[in-house]
């Protein structure tokens, strides 16, 4: 009985290694396949959006369009993409004489709250950034009032009717408000970054 049990203890061996071998062959199959679909059937695609012909397209924290100027085409970064912006309460008017003064300048209160510090750095360091870069505008900071620590060496400038003046107010309502030669770019944290692209949308003619 024992010798006639041997052969068919070997065959069974073989059929367990004949298996085993179709066994990892199908693993390898299937996560070979997996990786075929991820990678080339569903890629990963970065959120779009379409706005008056410009494509935005989402980088970490900024919507990155091309915008053309007389300078060639740059590529401009925002926090927020034309759609969200478009909730931003706009109201006033510019005169003309805002555009062709040799200097804006951007000012805020240094003894507002010290919570909203960062999102006035944030605000003001992307508004100079485009206005400089695209858009090919003389700006300079300044304060409402002096302090001894953020305006030191800054002028103080406020809303003036001979001058260009962008004023910061990092508080709610999140609203633009235009007057004469100022604007008043308002709103509480994110918010009035918000308020920031809705008025640089608006000088790039992206929205009207």
């Amino acid at each position: 009985m024992n010798q006639e049990e041997q052969p068919t203890s070997s065959m069974s061996e073989k059929d367990s290694l004949k298996y085993l071998a179709i066994g990892v062959g199908a693993l390898i199959l299937i996560i070979l396949l997996i990786f075929f679909v991820f990678k080339y059937i569903n890629p990963y695609k970065p959120e779009q959006v379409t706005y008056n012909y410009f494509n935005f397209i989402k980088k970490d924290t900024h919507w990155m369009t091309d915008w053309q100027s007389k300078q060639g085409i740059f590529e401009l970064g925002f926090r927020f993409n034309p759609f969200e912006a478009e909730s931003v309460q706009l109201t006033g008017q510019l005169n003309s004489s805002f555009n062709d003064r040799d200097v804006i300048y951007v000012t805020f209160d240094p003894l507002a709250d010290s919570k909203q510090f960062k999102y006035v750095a944030l605000g003001s360091g992307e508004l100079l950034l485009i206005l400089k870069r695209a858009l090919n505008k003389n700006v300079e900071m300044a304060c409402t009032q002096q302090d001894n620590d953020a305006c030191v060496g800054r002028p103080i400038i406020n809303c003036d009717p001979e001058k260009s003046v962008i004023l910061l107010k990092p508080n709610a309502p999140t609203k633009l408000v235009l007057e004469d030669s100022c604007i008043i770019i308002q709103g509480e944290g994110f918010e009035l970054l918000k308020s920031i692209d809705r008025i640089l949308y608006q000088w790039l003619k992206i929205m009207k």
